[in-house]
């Protein structure tokens, strides 16, 4: 049998892909008045859940979380149009544990509360939540560097809440608190590599969102975890690495780009492994625009 052009199975790989994203988002829309698992989404498309959150933010264009808030708005719109339900049935029922809660996140999708939408009785403004974002689409070849790692220790401090798509503040909560350990323990030859790991899905609200700001030990240097100080092993294997170039603002783009323009037709498949980011320039010296982020995917 004749082999296809390697072009082609680019195309019917992406479209496989395709095809369990949209399974996943049938199911969503079936289901919207029910709790949703992010494993249970996972399981269904075929991905593992250390991969899938980024899979469907790179190919839908937005965050599970995103997507999820957005239909459950839109559906809550339409029932305190078209029915006398309360407000309160209707903000549990579009997954948010309290009346006020909803009411700030209606108010801020459609420019006015709950009560005010059913005093004017109009549906003007329903369609601004109605398609998802664009996609930003890759624009130049991506070609990893493949590489093998041993088990690795790192020190880490894990803080919470993300905010535009990026743990900027987290990250820097998480980076003073180790260095000023590193500091007051002298203890900075023990480690090199300067790493985040962001091990949330959209299954977690963006405030509890976690973000791991790390550092590599050096082979046979140890640390005892003390305080929020913590440790753990990060497994070895083969990465594919790429690098983005530039503020870190936009490491979301080329994260979107790797998994959904790279990965369908690489021939690589994805292992249950956390991948991450390697912070290769010190922020203090390198200029915003300036700076290079490695990150690493693991692969089979």
């Amino acid at each position: 049998m004749e082999t296809l052009p390697p072009s082609v199975q680019r195309l019917l790989a992406q479209q496989d892909y395709r095809k369990r994203i949209d399974k996943v988002t049938g199911h969503i829309r079936a289901h919207l008045a029910e709790p949703l698992s992010l494993h249970v989404l996972a399981e269904l498309a075929g991905f593992s859940p250390f991969h899938f959150h980024r899979l469907f933010a790179a190919f839908v264009g937005e965050t599970l979380g995103e997507y999820v808030r957005r239909l459950r708005l839109q559906r809550a719109y339409q029932l305190l149009l078209l029915t006398r339900r309360t407000v309160t049935d209707i903000a549990l029922e579009s997954g948010y544990e309290t009346p006020a809660a909803f009411t700030r996140a209606f108010q801020q999708a459609f420019h006015l509360s709950p009560s005010a939408l059913r005093r004017q009785g109009r549906l003007a403004g329903a369609a601004a939540l109605a398609a998802s974002p664009r996609n930003t689409l890759w624009r130049y070849p991506m070609e990893p560097e493949i590489r093998t790692y041993p088990d690795r220790t790192i020190i880490f401090v894990s803080s919470y809440g993300m905010m535009d798509r990026n743990f900027n503040k987290a990250a820097r909560r998480s980076f003073e608190i180790l260095s000023g350990f590193l500091n007051q323990q002298r203890a900075w030859h023990k480690v090199d590599t300067c790493l985040g790991i962001c091990p949330d899905g959209d299954d977690v609200a963006w405030e509890k969102a976690r973000y791991d700001g790390a550092y590599f030990l050096k082979p046979g240097q140890e640390i005892a975890p003390q305080g929020e100080i913590q440790t753990a092993i990060v497994p070895g294997g083969r990465f594919a690495v790429f690098l983005h170039h530039g503020v870190y603002d936009t490491l979301w783009q080329t994260w979107n780009a790797i998994y959904r323009d790279w990965l369908p037709g690489s021939g690589y498949q994805l292992r249950d492994v956390q991948p991450y980011e390697v912070y290769v320039d010190d922020p203090t010296r390198v200029p915003p625009d300036k700076r290079t982020t490695e990150i690493h995917i693991p692969i089979v």
